[in-house]
């Protein structure tokens, strides 16, 4: 999305916005896996959350 928006109207995000979207989706994304296996991905939310 960033890339495109660049292309477009050539402006970039400031940097705590692509942070913020980055940090979403990689929740999203660990969310989804942890639901569609069993919770296999619990660790990996833990330690998305030490790192942030």
């Amino acid at each position: 999305m960033e890339r495109n928006t660049r292309r477009v109207e050539d402006k970039a995000l400031p940097t705590s916005c692509l942070m913020i979207k980055l940090d979403k989706q990689v929740r999203n994304r660990i969310t989804s896996l942890r639901r569609k296996n069993g919770g296999k991905y619990e660790k990996a939310m833990e330690e998305w959350f030490k790192r942030r």
